[in-house]
């Protein structure tokens, strides 16, 4: 791949030769392959045996090739069906097929310049920006490699506050908050949104498994700090 002309994002998924990385920012996909298992989820059935298996297929055969495919998915402030949709339905099977996948609270959104969209990165080389109306794909577009820094400081700065979804799922089990570990302060004590100036403080957002509203609290790491900082 390397010094070639990258042309189109299949060209890239063809010939990329260490990993695959997608930001994912939407509150909702359009997605015509997922329509059927969409409409079943919201009717309350079970989880389709057809579920993603497309996708993870090729991810299985990316990992047989020892090439990684990742992402990370900024959660909403609120996590309507669709996005729900994705963790239980999506995620799952894709997660066990080898994609590592990377929930960030919706404060990672005040991490991303308004000129970065949705993009797939492959081998730190070409970046398509992804092109989307009303949730449907409209195509993607090579950005040039000037471009290239910022979607690495992007990457860099969402990944600090990034929890692997399978960690995710099983602090959901056990009960504890999944994207802090730490005991909940309800966001109607503080404030309505937590501010870009709460996460540099050492405040994380996350969603209160038992309610299912969005909750806030001081990372461990800023609670050691304090700790250690006491007299």
């Amino acid at each position: 791949m390397s010094g070639g002309i990258m042309q189109t994002l299949e060209e890239a998924f063809r010939t990329f030769q260490r990993y695959a990385f997608r930001l994912e920012m939407l509150g909702y996909y359009d997605v015509e392959e997922e329509r059927e298992d969409y409409q079943c989820f919201l009717n309350g059935e079970a989880v389709s045996e057809r579920k993603n298996e497309p996708w993870c297929s090729q991810v299985r055969e990316f990992t047989a090739e020892h090439k990684d495919v990742s992402r990370i998915r900024i959660l909403p402030a609120h996590l309507n069906p669709y996005i729900r949709y994705e963790l239980e339905w999506g995620y799952p099977y894709s997660a066990e097929a080898g994609e590592l996948i990377w929930l960030v609270p919706y404060t990672g959104y005040e991490l991303v310049p308004d000129s970065i969209s949705d993009f797939w990165l492959f081998d730190d080389e070409h970046v398509f920006a992804m092109q989307y109306d009303d949730g449907k794909y409209q195509g993607a577009t090579l950005l040039p490699s000037s471009e290239m820094r910022k979607i690495r400081d992007v990457m860099r700065s969402l990944m600090e506050h990034a929890t692997l979804f399978e960690d995710y799922n099983k602090r959901l089990r056990r009960g504890i908050d999944p994207l802090s570990k730490i005991q909940i302060r309800n966001m109607e004590d503080v404030s309505p949104l937590i501010t870009a100036r709460e996460v540099r403080q050492g405040w994380s957002a996350f969603v209160d498994p038992k309610s299912g509203t969005w909750c806030k609290a001081l990372t461990s790491e800023r609670l050691r700090r304090l700790s250690a900082d006491k007299p």
